[in-house]
Order: structure tokens, then sequence, then C-alpha cells
């Protein structure tokens, strides 16, 4: 599972790494917005690393991603490893 494209996301995750950060009373929305960006690709390079584990130790596991809601100013979703043949409802 060493797919271009996870290359690629950790490469973003260090881009969006570096620098610092202004105090809170200081932060521009780029602030803002790159450090929501930071937190969700390292959450999401988290899960995928731990799905790789899983995989490489032989275990029957899949990845099933679920909304669990969306607005215009939210997304909320679960990402989670399960054994194969459960949480079938569930989207992948």
């Amino acid at each position: 599972m060493n797919a271009p494209e996870l290359s690629a996301l950790r490469a973003l995750r260090r881009a969006l790494s570096r620098g610092g950060l202004p105090p809170v009373s200081r932060r521009r929305p780029r602030d803002e917005a790159r450090i929501a960006a930071f937190f969700t690709v390292q959450q999401l390079l988290h899960i995928l690393e731990a799905f790789r584990m899983a995989c490489a130790r032989g275990e029957a596991v899949r990845l099933v991603v679920s909304e669990t809601g969306m607005s215009p100013t939210r997304v909320l979703m679960t990402i989670a490893i399960v054994a194969k043949g459960q949480g079938e409802h569930d989207r992948a």
C-alpha cells in the first residue's frame, strides 16, 4: 500500500506543517485553513497506516467510510477498520 497518492498525502502533510503559526488573535483565514487541512491529512494518514499494518499482519479487514453529516459549515465522517463481513450496510 505504497501508492503514489499516499506519498503525495505525506508530502502535503509535510508542506502544511512547515512554518510557525501566529498567535490565535492574529491568525488569518489561510492560517486556520492550513491548520484544518494539516489535521485532516494527519488523521487520514494515521488510519491508512493502521489499515496497512493490519493487512500486512494478514488480518481480513476493510475500510468503511460513512458520512454522518454535512452542511455548508461542517463535515462529519467516520473511517473505520472493520473485519470483512462486518459493517456491510456501510459504504466503502
